[in-house]
């Protein structure tokens, strides 16, 4: 039944294709511009699940607890040079990747 209600359409559109390119073709040009002008797409993580759900609730509790956006790494190495080298090393390339830079260094448990 699927199939004849197909064929029968198919049929029509190439029997008169003046005015179903008449139609077709203002319909395409208004579902163009209204998807240009009013799709929108948010990729904000913090806007696409609701604030409510129990695990929203955690993270929102551990960012209160812990604020500071900042990735930790730690460098070892057989001597202090050698991690200052490599720290140094580290923050240049997460400087250019935009991820930051190192606030200095810490060696041996001093600031």
């Amino acid at each position: 039944m699927l199939t004849s209600a197909v064929l029968r359409v198919v049929g029509l559109c190439t029997r008169h294709p003046r005015p179903v390119i008449a139609i077709a073709a203002p319909l395409t040009i208004d579902s163009t511009l209204d998807t240009a002008t009013h799709f929108v797409v948010t990729t904000d993580t913090d806007q696409l699940l609701p604030s409510d759900l129990p695990w929203r609730q955690h993270e929102f509790a551990y960012r209160e607890a812990f604020p500071q956006d900042q990735v930790l790494a730690v460098v070892q190495a057989p001597t202090a040079e050698l991690v200052e080298m490599a720290a140094d090393r580290l923050a240049a390339r997460s400087i250019t990747s935009g991820l930051g830079g190192r606030a200095g260094p810490t060696c041996c448990g001093q600031p």
